[in-house]
């Protein structure tokens, strides 16, 4: 209580400071095993913009705290015991983790301007961990319409856009604040088709490769070697209900397909796509030959009518040169 009586606001002598770096908000949370302040400090990067220097830091680090927030499957040390409790505190941690990633790198961030995370298409390094994230640990696709946490919606968005880069990749489309490399993205986004792929999958997304790159197209997403030997590896890897093949077995079994029709019966989408982008590319090749055949016949049909009327035009002509003779 000050002279006058009035009791002093607590706050009267703080005089609050911040995290200079990453560095130094890591030595605060290496300090501390207390749940609540680990929370309390992942809540500060939610709410503070990053530091020039340390922002791939912080996401990196994010991104490791985070993984299997889902799942208990990191938590579990087979070397020690971790109680219940002790598993449910990582737990929370790792989803706090999530929910800033969810804030400052998933969220798709304001309209016709890049994504927050599209910096990291830049490098290989932060490409290949934004890649390493992408996997079921950390993402699960709602079933019939389930409700899920708007957080699940960002990261579901996020992945959608993000597995299908390797086939829409265009820079013109985005801007960048300084120049990048934007061919070794463009390679990068390619070689990383096979893990795009598997991505599509389990997110239920595969189906999108079997739809025409714009309205009125006739040309698809384009599936080189790489990315049909995944669709294949796929399409075989998994047991499928397919109708019994022996007589001594029930009526549907699960097994795996010996072919891709096999597969297909059994609802294998990636079989689909494989068979489908055969039938298209066959079918391309055999329009493509008659469209060149008509275009001959055009051109043939053009040279003769060019020919009568070149025949027609001296016929004229010698006429002409009769009549003045006379």
């Amino acid at each position: 209580m000050s002279e006058s009586g009035k009791v002093e606001h607590p706050l009267a002598n703080l005089y609050p400071t911040a995290f200079q770096s990453f560095d130094e908000w890591l030595a605060r949370w290496n300090s501390t095993t207390v749940l609540w302040e680990k929370l309390g400090l992942l809540h500060c990067l939610q709410t503070m913009e990053y530091w020039l220097k340390g922002r791939e830091q912080t996401v990196f680090f994010l991104l490791n705290v985070a993984d299997g927030h889902r799942t208990t499957n990191p938590f579990y040390r087979h070397s020690d015991y971790i109680s219940e409790s002790g598993i449910e505190g990582c737990k929370a941690i790792s989803r706090k983790a999530f929910d800033v990633l969810c804030a400052k790198l998933f969220n798709p961030g304001k309209e016709n301007y890049p994504p927050l995370w599209w910096w990291m298409l830049e490098e290989q390094e932060t490409f290949d961990k934004l890649l390493w994230f992408c996997n079921s640990d950390n993402y699960s696709p709602p079933y019939d319409e389930k409700k899920v946490s708007h957080q699940t919606e960002i990261f579901g968005g996020f992945l959608r856009e993000f597995s299908r880069l390797g086939w829409t990749y265009n820079p013109t489309q985005r801007s960048f604040d300084r120049a990048v490399d934007v061919e070794n993205i463009r390679v990068r986004m390619i070689a990383a088709r096979p893990r795009f792929i598997e991505i599509l999958h389990w997110i239920r997304q595969l189906r999108w490769l079997n739809k025409p790159n714009s309205a009125f197209s006739s040309d698809f997403p384009e599936l080189d070697q790489a990315c049909l030997a995944k669709l294949r590896e796929i399409a075989f890897r998994e047991d499928l209900p397919l109708p019994a093949r022996d007589i001594n077995a029930s009526s549907m079994v699960c097994s795996r397909p010996k072919t891709l029709r096999e597969a297909i019966c059994g609802g294998s989408i990636a079989a689909e796509i494989i068979v489908l982008h055969s039938i298209r590319r066959r079918e391309q090749k055999r329009l493509a030959g008659l469209f060149e055949a008509s275009r001959r016949r055009w051109q043939e049909a053009q040279r003769r009518d060019e020919l009568r009327q070149v025949a027609q035009q001296q016929e004229t002509l010698a006429k002409r040169a009769a009549e003045l003779e006379h």
